[in-house]
């Protein structure tokens, strides 16, 4: 499987591609603030629900597409409409890997991540289970997974 590449060299716009191909962009406005643009022009907005900011919604204009939810366990994703949830859960505390499983416990996919915090530079490297090209919105569940990890590294690394 080809695996999808999600990359940032200011920590404020993450890139993520797919065979050489740009999906979209996450662009940071603020932690709490953030937007996807896909190539296709779609736009979706990431906002803080709870006053803990535990809870993060995915929202296409108002409509709520995708939350996502921190928790001991890992980052708990529901797809609205549909039902599915996903969690995204760390191998090993700080360093990762991450990974995706659905309700029924298969792995989705793994994200190795590499950070270099001096110059801010960010790569994801995302590499699918074969069967995830198959599900409906996998760029938005790439995306939020994508904004998870780096909203708990945030939470991590700041001490709150």
């Amino acid at each position: 499987m080809i695996p999808y590449i999600g990359t940032s060299n200011d920590s404020k716009i993450f890139y993520l591609n797919h065979n050489s191909k740009i999906i979209g962009d996450l662009y940071y406005s603020s932690l709490q603030h953030a937007e996807v643009h896909l190539s296709s022009g779609q736009l979706f907005t990431f906002s803080n629900t709870e006053e803990w900011n535990s809870a993060i919604e995915l929202k296409e204009n108002e409509r709520t597409l995708l939350t996502t939810q921190l928790g001991w366990n890992g980052i708990d994703m529901e797809i609205i409409g549909s039902q599915k949830r996903y969690l995204l859960k760390m191998r090993k505390y700080f360093n990762g890997p991450y990974f995706l499983l659905d309700e029924s416990g298969h792995e989705l996919f793994t994200v190795d991540i590499v950070f270099k915090w001096s110059k801010k530079d960010f790569k994801y490297t995302f590499n699918p289970a074969p069967y995830f090209d198959n599900l409906h919105n996998k760029e938005l569940i790439l995306f939020s997974a994508m904004h998870g990890i780096n909203y708990y590294l945030s939470i991590l690394y700041s001490g709150n």
